[in-house]
């Protein structure tokens, strides 16, 4: 496992044309790409977001450790190779104006061999997943 880094809002940098960006978390080997939906009006113009939601999307990869083991308890519960499971990507499903507003995000696990792999949606202010099953619930 690597060293845990704080991020803060002056690293979120997320690429305008595909909404996304790879960060390091504790937990995984590899980068983890965090996309913003493009359903998202923040979408039409990434540079406008607000540095509430920035501070939020920060909170969400400096808290992994919680949400982390959460999901993989989940995993285990589905899948009897929890140790060929990897988090691939972070989706941020809902925009926020208000620091006490709840952000719903998406985890996505890929398992080589595996199409479909694992989703599910979580809530910040729970740290409680609130639905899973097949790799597109973490974005749909």
């Amino acid at each position: 496992m690597n060293e845990k880094q704080e991020i803060s809002i002056k690293d979120l940098d997320f690429n305008n044309e595909d909404l996304e960006m790879l960060v390091r978390i504790t937990q995984e080997k590899s980068e983890v790409f965090i996309y913003i939906s493009d359903e998202l009006s923040i979408a039409e113009d990434i540079g406008k977001m607000s540095n509430i939601m920035k501070q939020k999307i920060a909170d969400i990869i400096n808290k992994s450790n919680i949400w982390h083991t959460l999901a993989i308890e989940k995993i285990k519960n589905m899948s009897e190779n929890i140790d060929t499971w990897e988090l691939v990507s972070i989706y941020i499903l809902n925009e926020i104006k208000h620091e006490d507003e709840d952000m719903i995000f998406g985890l996505g696990f890929e398992q080589f061999g595996n199409e479909h792999g694992i989703g599910m949606k979580i809530s910040f202010k729970d740290m409680s997943i609130i639905e899973y099953g097949e790799g597109d619930v973490a974005f749909c």
